[in-house]
């Protein structure tokens, strides 16, 4: 079967969460305009199927998402191995096309993603999001590692990217795009009223609340600045919120805690009333929430790990004994 250059097939399987808003944040920003169709393969229960021309949603990926950890994990790897993976191959044969594979998904399962086109000789792109592995995994480095060279061509999205994919055929730098909902002002003022009652300025931490995005130093540095704030954390529970819920904030200070996921809506119009959104990760390639801020005009300060210093309005330095100070500098110049 002749293959179709205009087709391109997208395999997210997360249907969730920041790489798949990216993928939709590209499409609706025109970074796919020139294929006459895209498949996106992803959840069966997506948070979002906004319609597009000449898009269509494959579900192919079921997760368990109810019950304990262990049997959710086992119960989604077993679709992924019997019918998903069986399905990208049949997809392969029957529409013929280029595929790109974005996000690390499943501790080194996205690299047979990148795998079963490469079989068929199509065109394959790897969009890894990260240049690591959030668990210092050696298997997983060594899986990320063997996507690169099998891929046809590797995406980044921050220049501080570029030298870290140098054993890659081609490299292709884009922007990172978010996807952008249309917000009801009624959500927009119910999440004032939630965040912004008292008239403080709002402090956002959002995304997975884990401690390598480093939230207790955003506490540290706020209980040193002498003005009331608002700080809300805002997320996914992925380890943080204990700690986060025990530190001993200044008294001055506000502290909410949305320990949930957020859908797109809700993630939107929570940046959308902040004052500021606050990154201070340990670890970083770029930020999804960095670039859907910037999208939405609301500033933003984040340290200079990884690319967040091209994405960032203020930038901090994080890794010292002095971080935190750095860090409450940065917010005192500009709140003032």
């Amino acid at each position: 079967m002749e293959k179709n250059a205009d087709l391109l097939h997208i395999v997210e399987p997360g249907g969730r969460g920041g790489v798949y808003q990216h993928v939709l944040g590209a499409i609706q920003n025109g970074t796919y305009d020139k294929y006459s169709e895209v498949v996106i393969h992803t959840a069966k229960d997506a948070e979002l199927t906004p319609a597009f021309e000449n898009v269509a949603y494959c579900h192919c990926m079921r997760y368990q998402r109810m019950g304990p950890r262990g049997l959710r994990a086992v119960a989604s790897l077993f679709w992924v191995l019997a019918f998903m993976l069986p399905h990208l191959f049949v997809s392969m044969l029957r529409r013929p096309g280029e595929w790109e594979v974005q996000g690390l998904f499943g501790k080194g399962i996205y690299t047979i993603f990148v795998i079963i086109p490469k079989l068929g000789g199509h065109k394959t792109t790897f969009v890894p999001h990260n240049s690591f592995s959030r668990n210092n995994s050696k298997m997983e480095i060594e899986l990320m590692r063997w996507a690169l060279r099998l891929a046809s061509r590797v995406v980044v999205f921050v220049d501080a990217e570029i030298n870290k994919f140098d054993n890659v055929r081609i490299l292709e730098r884009r922007r990172l795009w978010q996807y952008l909902l249309k917000v009801d002002p009624a959500t927009i003022e119910e999440w004032k009223e939630r965040v912004g009652a008292s008239g403080r300025p709002v402090v956002a931490f959002i995304g997975q609340l884990r401690e390598d995005k480093n939230p207790e130093l955003l506490l540290e540095a706020a209980s040193s600045i002498s003005n009331p704030l608002t700080l809300v954390f805002a997320g996914q529970d992925k380890g943080a919120v204990q700690s986060i819920r025990n530190f001993a904030l200044a008294s001055h200070h506000e502290r909410i805690v949305i320990d949930s996921y957020l859908d797109s809506v809700d993630f939107q119009a929570l940046i959308m009333v902040s004052t500021v959104v606050v990154c201070p990760y340990e670890v970083a390639s770029q930020s999804g929430v960095l670039a859907l801020a910037t999208q939405l005009g609301t500033p933003v300060i984040a340290s200079n790990v990884g690319g967040l210093s091209e994405q960032a309005d203020v930038v901090f330095e994080v890794g010292g004994k002095d971080a935190a100070a750095a860090l409450a500098s940065a917010l005192n110049s500009f709140l003032s």
